[in-house]
């Protein structure tokens, strides 16, 4: 299985969407962060289609906001 997975090195709370940039009736996903035991999250992919995505994480730890932006490709392997 595919996965994205991030790690943070705080209890966080905050939301991550998913989208195709390329693709403008991509429905963008968005989820909703919440990790208070495990600072790790993952998120499945094995359902996107090959293609270009980008991702951006809100998360407030501490009283404290951060944003950040990552680009991502799929290419799934014919067998």
């Amino acid at each position: 299985m595919k996965t994205l997975k991030f790690n943070f090195t705080n209890p966080f709370h905050g939301h991550t969407g998913i989208n195709m940039p390329w693709l403008p009736d991509f429905a963008r996903k968005i989820l909703s962060l919440d990790n208070v035991e495990s600072y790790l999250i993952v998120i499945p992919i094995t359902n996107c289609q090959n293609g270009k995505y980008n991702t951006m994480r809100d998360w407030k730890v501490n009283h404290q906001f951060f944003v950040n932006q990552h680009d991502f490709e799929i290419k799934h392997q014919p067998w």
